[in-house]
């Protein structure tokens, strides 16, 4: 099955004319025919486009065409993604109609289609095509934001079964006692982990990681929104990691039935469920830090549920290097 399409305009999704956030730089960039534009960047939109590209095929459709690979591919360090060649030719200071080339690009492919302003064609096509389509349309003095970034990732899991390879989902519990974890030993080191595991085919984010937290933890929990999506970019291939909070509606806090507790054989050292205060988290080795690092109160997972943490972990192991987004 081919992984589902995402359609990247740029105007008012990556590049900015007036932007009312932070975290946005200016630049000036010189088209092809020696147009200079002066727009703003936000340099971890790369990070975003990094992570949505393990699991679509990526293809910029934009009035910029072959200019969007060539200038901003290089400031946003992403590979080079196919590009939509219109057959109307894009002028500055008109509507581009990009319905016609984007009907016969999609076929019948599941797509997903980011765009400040896909007209009311475009709406429409997106509302009433059979095959499974994901409309964004971001404000244009706001941009791609990381809400944005989060449904896209859950709409290709759950159009794309394929897609759960290398996929994991994981929760945050957090009460008065702390951080729900399981302790990990394993080849003489100890380590704690967020409960959670794989996603098996057929699953969303949300089903997999409340069934990998009754299976490790004991506990029937409701999920409540995304927090984190994590690539490590040091494991061949790469895993995407889904991070959802959680409420506990009922069960009892320890071993469960999982096979890391039932399956003698599996040869992946001892899992020990257990809670780690927030105040004392910085002083354990709980992985993956570019999460646990930012869990130093109660109201963090409100905050991450608001603005959820995109990141590219860089050591396998769970070490990993945050990338900041914006601030309001």
């Amino acid at each position: 099955m081919a992984r589902p399409l995402l359609l990247l305009d740029v105007d008012g999704v990556l590049a900015l004319r007036n932007p009312r956030i932070d975290g946005y730089q200016p630049h000036r960039i010189v088209s092809s025919i020696g147009e200079v534009h002066e727009l703003w960047l936000n340099p971890t939109h790369g990070v975003a486009l990094t992570i949505l590209a393990q699991v679509y095929d990526i293809v910029w459709a934009t009035g910029w065409e072959h200019d969007a690979p060539r200038t901003l591919g290089p400031l946003l360090e992403v590979p080079a993604f196919p590009v939509v060649e219109f057959t109307q030719r894009p002028r500055i200071g008109t509507h581009l109609d990009k319905l016609p080339d984007i009907e016969r690009l999609a076929a019948d492919r599941p797509t997903a289609w980011i765009d400040d302003d896909p007209g009311t064609a475009g709406r429409r096509w997106a509302r009433d095509r059979q095959t499974a389509t994901f409309l964004i349309e971001p404000k244009p003095d706001l941009g791609l934001d990381e809400r944005h970034v989060s449904a896209l990732l859950h709409f290709a899991v759950s159009v794309d079964p394929s897609s759960s390879d290398r996929q994991r989902a994981a929760v945050v519990i957090v009460d008065r006692e702390g951080l729900a974890v399981i302790e990990r030993q394993r080849q003489g080191s100890t380590y704690f982990v967020l409960p959670g595991g794989g996603i098996e085919p057929g699953e969303s984010v949300q089903e997999a990681a409340a069934r990998e937290t009754l299976e490790e933890t004991g506990l029937y929990v409701e999920i409540i929104g995304s927090v984190a999506h994590i690539l490590r970019v040091g494991d061949q291939p790469r895993a995407l990691q889904h991070y959802v909070a959680a409420r506990v509606l009922h069960g009892t806090f320890g071993p469960g039935s999982g096979p890391e507790y039932t399956d003698p054989y599996r040869g992946r050292g001892a899992y020990r469920p257990t809670k780690i205060p927030l105040a004392h988290l910085a002083s354990y080795d709980c992985r993956p830090t570019s999460l646990t690092s930012q869990l130093v109160d109660p109201t963090a997972v409100q905050r991450l549920l608001s603005a959820p943490l995109l990141a590219l972990d860089l050591v396998v192991g769970g070490g990993g290097r945050p990338l900041p987004w914006r601030q309001e």
